[in-house]
């Protein structure tokens, strides 16, 4: 068996124990704690702040103290010293000028506790963990295993104490000695080598404006990939902070400039090396108008295809923030110019590139009035076919928009303009008939069944009878809605059924069924449809078959 190491009580049942076993099994515990509290620097872990306490006037026990609040601290053994919620107060007649330091050393003492009338032969059965109330005064700081808490002096002018106005009680020495209290985990300027602060020692948000002198941050003291996010203060880095051409790509960590570490107007043209800013290198939202200077953005600072959508908060990109011709075919990912992206009149003739403007580049209804600026759009802005039904905005291209001959056969796609597109003075021209449409009965007959004859109310010609047959209704242009259908004819003895469907001889939709019993003859019946059409679509048709001896003379229906 292995002597390596410590051990704990393994039980079992029927198993005597000792108190031998109970004490090893406590051990246990105190050593696995004291080993993980070794690891970490000796010290104070919080509280045990000190001041001078007068005696209270209504606790006839009370006197005048110093007082040590409640805290915790850890000795170079890894024991815990621990003053509880009320707190320790020392007298101030012990103090001596010759031990100035007021300390906590660890120590055990025994007790008992119990019904004391159960045995006359009492043992202690307890063990109190604490501080060794005789040694508390030291003659310099943190002596072998004791923790100072505080320096305690005359005041100027005083041989001795009584009182508390007589002492100044310090948690610091500011004439130059030696520390008087020692923080657990705490590493000073002189712990630290030269060169161990890396990326990642820094603690996120750890360096701020304050920490750095204007100018400091120059492209040779920033490492290839140092910078990220967490190691900027939010606003941080501004227009005096960074050198000339001190930020490239390679210094900034992919999407670590987000909004919130730029400071407004903080990056200028000076301030980036050519083509340095990638896409990967802009964090999505970053960049709005307060960032820019105005006209820094010119087309050799943007990397190709390094703009997208993601990277331009809404509305930044104004007309002052582009420089003229800054912005080409190369810079623009496409469908990165949605409309949210364009402030209004952002974009003049100015501004784009000749044949710059692809239909790629635009996002679909990207392009409204307001981010037109009047006669802007001449014809060498826009490319072949660069503009279709997708990418305008319903009536977004006015008369002031459109430069004279601007628009030619060649950069209209086929079918663009459609009836959303055209603005309301000419859609008066076209606009759609709408009301009754009466059409004789003239069906087409099915194979193998009995053929309608054609019959006005009047006729007294044979019926016929289990005739089916269907014919298509002509649609006025624009109309939305059937209304009502309305048939007549000479008879009906049975009953007749009849369906409309969008869509030709084989029906596509089926818009309504009815059916007609009972009516006397000759017979007249309008019947509510209430069905909605595609304006697009002018193809009806209705079918109809009657289940005995039937004579139709004409149908009518009505559009809106």
């Amino acid at each position: 068996m292995s002597t390596n190491g410590i051990a704990r009580i393994k039980y079992y049942k029927g198993q005597m124990l000792t108190v031998r076993d109970f004490d090893e099994q406590q051990e246990y515990h105190r050593q696995k704690q004291q080993h993980l509290l070794r690891r970490f620097p000796f010290g104070i872990i919080g509280g045990l702040k000190v001041t001078c306490a007068p005696k209270k006037d209504d606790d006839p026990n009370d006197f005048d103290g110093f007082l040590i609040e409640k805290g915790l601290a850890v000795n170079q053994e890894g024991n815990e010293i621990v003053v509880s919620e009320i707190g320790f107060k020392v007298p101030l007649t012990e103090f001596d000028p010759e031990k100035p330091y007021l300390s906590l050393v660890y120590f055990e003492d025994e007790g008992f506790v119990g019904n004391e009338l159960s045995d006359s032969n009492q043992k202690h059965n307890r063990i109190r963990e604490g501080f060794d109330r005789d040694r508390m005064w030291n003659a310099a700081p943190n002596i072998a295993s004791s923790i100072t808490v505080a320096l305690v002096t005359l005041a100027k002018g005083k041989d001795t104490g009584a009182k508390c106005e007589d002492f100044v009680v310090k948690h610091e020495d500011d004439e130059g000695g030696p520390r008087i209290r020692i923080d657990a985990r705490v590493v000073d300027t002189e712990q630290i080598a030269r060169g161990a602060v890396t990326e990642e020692k820094i603690k996120n948000g750890a360096v701020g404006t304050n920490q750095l002198a204007d100018d400091a941050v120059t492209l040779a003291k920033i490492a290839d990939n140092a910078v990220g996010t967490a190691q900027l203060v939010d606003d941080a880095v501004t227009l005096a902070k960074i050198a000339d051409n001190a930020v490239g790509t390679n210094q900034i960590v992919d999407d670590a400039v987000t909004l919130a570490k730029i400071a407004d107007n903080a990056v200028g043209t000076t301030q980036l090396v050519d083509d340095a800013v990638t896409l990967a290198k802009i964090a999505d939202n970053a960049v709005g108008t307060n960032q820019i200077v105005d006209d820094a953005v010119t087309e050799a600072k943007i990397a190709d295809n390094a703009v997208g959508t993601t990277q331009l908060v809404d509305d930044a990109v104004t007309l002052a923030k582009i420089a003229d011709n800054a912005v080409g075919t190369n810079q623009i990912v496409d469908d990165a110019v949605t409309e949210a992206k364009i402030a209004d009149n952002a974009v003049g003739t100015t501004q784009l590139v000749d044949d710059a403007v692809t239909l790629a580049k635009i996002a679909d209804n990207a392009v409204g009035t307001n981010q037109i600026v009047d006669d802007a759009v001449t014809e060498a802005k826009i490319a072949d076919n660069a503009v279709g039904t997708n990418q305008l905005v319903d009536h977004a291209v006015t008369q002031a928009k459109i430069a004279d001959n601007a628009v030619g056969t060649d950069h209209i796609q086929d079918g663009a303009v459609n009836l959303a597109k055209l603005a309301n003075e000419v859609k008066e021209k076209f606009a759609p008939r709408t009301g009754w449409v009466r059409l004789p009965f003239l069906p087409l007959k099915f194979a193998g069944d009995p053929e309608f004859e054609h019959s006005t109310t009047s006729s007294t010609s044979p019926a016929t009878t289990g005739a089916t047959g269907i014919m298509a209704i002509p649609a006025p242009v624009g109309a939305t809605k059937v209304i009502n259908i309305r048939i007549a004819g000479a008879e009906n003895a049975t009953g007749i059924e009849f369906i409309l469907y969008r869509g030709g001889a084989n029906g596509e939709v089926e818009l309504s069924r009815q059916t007609i019993v009972g009516l006397p003859s000759p017979f007249d019946k309008q019947f509510p449809v209430d069905a909605k059409i595609d304006a697009s679509n002018d193809n009806l048709s209705l079918q109809i078959k009657a289940a005995g001896t039937s004579k139709i003379g004409y149908l009518a229906v009505e559009f809106a």
